[in-house]
């Protein structure tokens, strides 16, 4: 059965140790605050297009909007929605569905989930250099950091890997002309040679712990984890991912695909809902406390048993 909550892997563990853990948000986490889905965000923007009128005249008609509802592509969908809205000098209300769709609807989860992953790298190595990376352009984790120790624009800010503490990969609402939305929005950021040193050496020198991924958001950074991936097919990058109780198959089956990317899969149960999430990182960082005192327990045991053995041996 899939566990409520795992215990953290020892590869994080022994990441965190030698300050080397890099972890990297997804869209999961910003969903346990109410914001919209990527389904739901091009449903939004859909709907505004829509509603909105030029001379009594809707942008779209209701066959278009059935048909723009219907995919799954919602990339593609966001971005035509970005065009019609620009084209009909509406651009203002594009960025407006997005704000609104991105806006917590609850204050207190929001506090609680971001609190305990700051901590997940923080608290219990507080000199540790490890930093946060996030394909999310809300700002909800953002407020957690001092300004200067946030980069919004993924293409014009040279990054410094081990003074950074939060980077927006795909920008942010603080920055308009920063966020990666659209397909050519995603062709730009991803063929610049800065963002493919420094995802390049993320995953290479680090320990990347993915947190609210799914397959689909990860299809961007497919091709870079493949050509990054140790050349001795190390598997050492770790990514959670939300299962019910007895889909053990499932879980195994996405190893398989994982795999292949240098990433281990750490399931455990979505029966409680997004909530879960937050479960399971608080979870962690009570393990991860714990873990400094019962090594230094260790210690002093191997200790009392080597002069328990020099004892002997006199």
């Amino acid at each position: 059965m899939i566990e409520d909550s795992p215990e953290i892997p020892k590869g994080i563990k022994t990441a965190l140790r030698k300050n080397n853990l890099v972890v990297f948000l997804g869209a999961g986490v910003s969903r346990l605050l109410g914001c919209a889905s990527w389904e739901e965000l091009a449903k939004n923007l859909v709907d505004c297009c829509y509603e909105t009128e030029i001379d009594g005249k809707k942008l779209i008609p209701l066959r278009v909007k059935e048909i723009l509802c219907s995919g799954n592509n919602y990339k593609k969908t966001i971005s035509i929605c970005k065009n019609i809205l620009k084209d009909n000098e509406k651009k203002d209300k594009f960025y407006k569905v997005i704000e609104e769709s991105l806006e917590a609807k609850d204050s207190s989860k929001k506090i609680k989930i971001y609190e305990e992953l700051k901590k997940l790298i923080y608290s219990a190595y507080p000199d540790n250099e490890g930093f946060f990376i996030t394909t999310n352009i809300d700002t909800h984790f953002t407020d957690k950091f001092n300004e200067n120790n946030v980069v919004y624009n993924p293409i014009n800010n040279k990054v410094p890997m081990r003074e950074l503490k939060l980077y927006h990969l795909h920008g942010s609402l603080k920055d308009r002309d920063s966020i990666v939305l659209t397909v050519d929005n995603y062709i730009k950021t991803y063929g610049t040679k800065e963002i493919k040193n420094f995802l390049g050496r993320t995953f290479r020198n680090f320990v990347v712990l993915f947190i609210g991924y799914g397959l689909t958001e990860l299809e961007v950074l497919d091709f870079l984890l493949t050509e990054f991936k140790h050349s001795d097919g190390e598997t050492k990058h770790f990514i959670l991912l939300p299962y019910r109780k007895n889909e053990m198959n499932m879980q195994e089956y996405d190893q398989l695909y994982y795999k292949d990317l240098g990433i281990n899969v750490i399931g455990y149960s979505k029966e409680n809902g997004y909530e879960q999430l937050y479960e399971v990182i608080k979870n962690w960082n009570k393990e991860i406390a714990q873990e400094p005192k019962d090594m230094v327990k260790e210690i002093s045991d191997f200790k009392e048993e080597i002069g328990r053995i020099n004892k002997r041996t006199i």
